[in-house]
């Protein structure tokens, strides 16, 4: 494989196509299915109601992630699809509510969980038509085994209820929301906006970090855009950083000072 092309690393149509295709696995087969993988860097996990009345829209967002400090969570939520507004606050997670959202993860072998697929024969995946839809989604971000990358697992939500073991899902659920307490709170900030058309003429609305990016720095941690605050927006890691060799203070991936490089 040519690492230099520009779509080196990700899957050859034929593989997509092989993997769209492939049979859905039980939930007997995913608790027993041996994925390789690293530690757990980041749960991610979205819910969110729309109405038939315009604006008639909510949406909750849970963010955790393992930091060099130890864990943070953003719960972002927004009310709103053409007047929007978004809340969104920061946490500290302590190292005990961490633990078990991991031993949770790897008890239940929840990466393997992205192995099953929505039976559209299933009496629960006819179409209903309805006035109000929930959707909800879960994605599970890992370590690669060698330490060198990441790997996501997407676990399809329709799949674990057709499945018949909903109790997993809403335990971890309720772990990432036993996260948010007011003595743990981080940072908080609101804005709202208006829909605008984009060139398409289909309404575009403006991202919670759509504010000017810091040009040609990144977070050292995850490699976003580096955004204005103290903490990444995307995976929570403090910005500032102090060398455990000589003491100095850092933003970026090395020591300024003696190039020692970011624990």
């Amino acid at each position: 494989m040519n690492m230099n092309h520009p779509f080196a690393g990700f899957p050859s149509i034929e593989e997509y196509i092989k993997e769209r295709n492939a049979p859905g696995i039980s939930l007997a087969e995913a608790k027993t299915l041996a994925i390789p993988h690293g530690p757990l860097c980041r749960v991610e996990y979205a819910s969110s109601r729309s109405g038939m009345a315009i604006n008639d829209f909510d949406e909750d967002r849970y963010i955790l992630s393992r930091t060099d400090a130890g864990a943070a969570l953003i719960h972002r939520k927004t009310v709103g699809s053409m007047q929007r507004t978004i809340t969104e606050k920061q946490y500290r997670v302590g190292e005990e509510s961490a633990s078990e959202i991991r031993a949770l993860v790897e008890r239940e072998n929840l990466i393997a969980w992205s192995k099953m697929k929505v039976d559209p024969d299933h009496p629960d995946a006819r179409f209903q038509p309805v006035d109000t839809t929930w959707s909800s989604s879960l994605k599970l971000t890992f370590e690669t085994p060698d330490g060198e990358g990441e790997m996501t697992a997407a676990i399809s939500m329709e799949a674990a209820k057709q499945q018949g073991d909903r109790d997993v899902i809403s335990a971890l659920i309720d772990l990432l929301r036993g996260c948010i307490r007011d003595d743990a709170l981080l940072s908080e900030k609101t804005e709202r906006s208006e829909g605008s058309p984009n060139a398409m003429g289909f309404l575009r609305f403006p991202e919670p970090n759509d504010a000017p990016a810091s040009k040609g720095l990144m977070c050292p941690v995850c490699g976003s855009p580096e955004r204005p605050g103290n903490f990444c927006p995307e995976c929570g890691a403090p910005k500032k950083w102090i060398c455990p060799a000589c003491g100095t203070e850092n933003k970026r991936r090395f020591c300024t000072e003696c190039g020692q490089k970011r624990p």
